[in-house]
Parts: structure tokens; C-alpha cells; sequence
């Protein structure tokens, strides 16, 4: 200390906020207004769009008492992790948009600003249909509620959705190896789709002079310039095709 300065020890604070000082010097007091840095936000991890634990770095949450809102909605029970630095809450699931969320974090008055994103699409499995096309399954999380799917870089009309879940309905087409994209807000979510694999019911019988066999089964496809039949170790050349008959 010094006539013009001094400088003093303080206890953390549980709520921050601001408060009154008052310095004696022998038998006469000075007064003065104190107040705790208000906080701030350094990261906010992200969650699937059906909802989850957020967790919020910075300085000076205190001990208790931190109110958080994400978008426009409130962050649901808020625990401290480390005291004056890390809280977790849960936000609910997604509405449009998915990134770009103002955070808000409210303690005594004085606030601390972050941003948040919900987790891009992830695709775990994709069903196969048949060569004549039908609905297809992709299974993954964080789908959120507004979305574009593409199978093989072509639309597929979704029948329905869950942020876990979408059931589209692709068309008719052959072979594996398709691409399978869901976009959002925030990335792509990425999978390979196949058709099924033809199976063969019966085949007609000709005479030794040759002739034309029938084919019968399913997933034959309809494009001649895809298949390619042989029988024993000679080829058979196409003459008519559809999705069940050769």
C-alpha cells in the first residue's frame, strides 16, 4: 500500500454480483462499489439434435446460481463441474437453425456470451432394397428435423423421420457402391447404400440346339447393359429384362 493505492486479498464469491467497499484509515472511512468480473465463455461442446449434456468452459461462474439459455430456451439443470469454470446443463432437441445458438450465461446480473452448434448427421447403417426400387432405411443420430437426403446423387423422398431414423423411398437402379448423404444446418452425414442382389427361382430348360431360357427371380434389375448371364461356361446373351424375369 501507498497514499494513492492499496491492494487486498479477496475471498471467492459463490454468485458474484457487486458490493459495497469500505476502507478505514485510524478513525475515518472511504467508500466505494466493487464488482466481480462478470463471465465468460471460452467453448461450448456440442450434442445430437435429439437433445443431451452440454458442458460450458470459462471464468467466473461462481459456486451456484448460473442461469444458461440457449437460443431462445432455457438449459435444464444446470450442475458445476469445476467451481467458477465448468457447468453442464441439458438442452432440449433441435428446431431449425441448428448452428450459430447464442449462449447466454447469467449470474447476478452480469452475463457472459458463448455460441453453440448441434453435432453434423452421422449415418451407422443403411438398408438395401430391391432393383426395383422402395423405401430404405438409414439408421445414425442427430438427423435433426430439417434435412436433404440423396441416394446415388438422386433425391429420395422421405416417408419418415426421427432425429435417429429416416425411412425415403429411392428409385429404381442396380449394383452398390451408392452414395448415401444427409445434409443439415451444420455438415453431411455420409453412408453407402447397395440394391439387393439378384436370386434366381427357376430357369426354363431348351434343347440341345439352343434356344431362349427363361430367368425367373427377383432383383434382376430392367437394364440390359448391366447383367451379364452365363450358364455353365457359356455366355447368354439378354433378349428381354425386368426386375423379376430374364
Amino acid at each position: 500500500t501507498n497514499h494513492t493505492e492499496l491492494r487486498c486479498e479477496l475471498t471467492s464469491s459463490s454468485h458474484g454480483g457487486t458490493r459495497r467497499v469500505r476502507v478505514r484509515v485510524a478513525d475515518l472511512y472511504g467508500h466505494g462499489n466493487f464488482s466481480y468480473a462478470a463471465p465468460t465463455i471460452d467453448n461450448v461442446t456440442t450434442t445430437d439434435t435429439e437433445g443431451g449434456l452440454v458442458t460450458i468452459r470459462g471464468s467466473s461462474f461462481g459456486l451456484a446460481g448460473a442461469a444458461v439459455h440457449i437460443g431462445e430456451t432455457l438449459c435444464q439443470g444446470v450442475s458445476y463441474l469445476v467451481p467458477h469454470s465448468v457447468i453442464a446443463c441439458r438442452v432440449g432437441a433441435s428446431a431449425a437453425p441448428l448452428d450459430g445458438l447464442n449462449v447466454t450465461l447469467e449470474l447476478s446480473g452480469a452475463h457472459g456470451q458463448g455460441s453453440f452448434s448441434y453435432a453434423p448427421p452421422r449415418i451407422t447403417s443403411v438398408s438395401s432394397t430391391g432393383t426395383a426400387g422402395g423405401n430404405v432405411t438409414i439408421r445414425g443420430a442427430s438427423f435433426g428435423v430439417s434435412r436433404n437426403i440423396t441416394v446415388g446423387g438422386r433425391p429420395c423422398t422421405v416417408h419418415t423421420s426421427s432425429h435417429s431414423e429416416i425411412v425415403c423411398r429411392v428409385g429404381a437402379g442396380t449394383g452398390g457402391g451408392h452414395d448415401v448423404l444427409v445434409r443439415t444446418g451444420v455438415g453431411d452425414g455420409q453412408g453407402v447404400f447397395s440394391y439387393a442382389p439378384p436370386s434366381i427361382t427357376s430357369v426354363s430348360s431348351v434343347g440341345t440346339a439352343g434356344g431362349v431360357v427363361t430367368i425367373v427371380g427377383e432383383n434382376l434389375g430392367a437394364n440390359k447393359s448391366a447383367i451379364n448371364v452365363s450358364i455353365g461356361s457359356s455366355p447368354c446373351e439378354v433378349v428381354t429384362i425386368n426386375h423379376t424375369n430374364a
